[in-house]
């Protein structure tokens, strides 16, 4: 059986009474086209007796139950207020930018990616401490549908995650640092350990640490599925990597911070990855 998710909500949606491992929405007008993820299947056709298309989002692998959770409660925020004619199109804009976190990784993390989600779950252990749980948590969750790393209210933090000895840091995009609000980006210094090191940094150890400390049942199921699901985390294999963390440095990410801006180039430039030496930001360090 289903029910309408909202009698205040302008589009017309059904969920499941019980588990929401689905919702299907009623448009007067045809949905685009959209191809389904790995996970989440997506179904189009029309109905004989009214004319009307029925679009359905069911969730086809139940251990990313909390990412689709999630999914659904921004849809449901992000569409209140949609024009009825325009909630398909709507509702496809909002799956495409989350279609990449329905789809695992195709491979396990390399060297470098590892060392950068340590680097987040670094900061994303001090946001739990300042911010509280469900607030970093969320603003983690948000970030993965865009550039940044973090994305509060307030502000948005980027982080990157450098080496003892390495003087530059990579900016891959020019939305890492191009972003409206407040920006803060956190250079994370570590340095290679041994595994006998009782203070070392393992991917594995740092993400379970996290685990064990949220409080929160939901919180605790959307981190596993993130860290299980996209990056196949726990894996024997990431314990070959040990690290002892070395400190964080912090930058303002304003006006006078030296960084490639969209406004600054030229429609053509489809994109723009570049460089920036660390020690020339130390006048910019908050």
């Amino acid at each position: 059986m289903h029910h309408r998710w909202s009698d205040e909500h302008p589009l017309d949606v059904y969920i499941p009474d019980g588990i929401i491992d689905e919702f299907i929405l009623l448009s007067d007008t045809e949905p685009p086209k959209v191809k389904s993820s790995k996970f989440v299947d997506v179904k189009t056709n029309r109905r004989d007796n009214d004319g009307k298309y029925v679009m359905i989002f069911k969730l086809l692998n139940k251990d990313y139950y909390s990412i689709f959770r999630y999914f659904y409660d921004d849809v449901y925020r992000s569409t209140n207020g949609t024009d009825p004619r325009n909630g398909a199109k709507a509702i496809v804009e909002r799956f495409n930018v989350w279609k990449n976190i329905f789809s695992p990784l195709p491979n396990n993390l390399s060297e470098n990616e590892i060392q950068g989600l340590i680097g987040e779950l670094i900061i994303l252990e001090e946001m739990m401490e300042k911010e509280g749980e469900t607030k970093s948590i969320d603003a983690w969750m948000v970030a993965k549908l865009g550039k940044q790393d973090f994305v509060f209210a307030e502000h948005w933090i980027e982080v990157k995650t450098i080496l003892s000895g390495v003087s530059v840091i990579t900016i891959s995009s020019i939305e890492q640092l191009d972003a409206l609000g407040k920006g803060i980006l956190r250079i994370v210094t570590l340095e290679k350990t041994s595994v006998n090191n009782d203070n070392r940094i393992t991917l594995n150890l740092l993400a379970n640490r996290i685990l064990i400390n949220l409080k929160s049942e939901s919180n605790r199921n959307l981190f596993r599925d993130i860290m299980e699901g996209r990056y196949k985390c726990p894996n024997q294999q990431y314990d070959d990597f040990s690290y002892q963390f070395v400190k964080v440095d912090e930058y303002i990410v304003d006006e006078n911070f030296p960084r490639i801006r969209r406004k600054d180039l030229n429609d053509a430039i489809a994109g723009v990855k570049y460089e920036i030496v660390i020690n020339l930001l130390h006048g910019d360090k908050k």
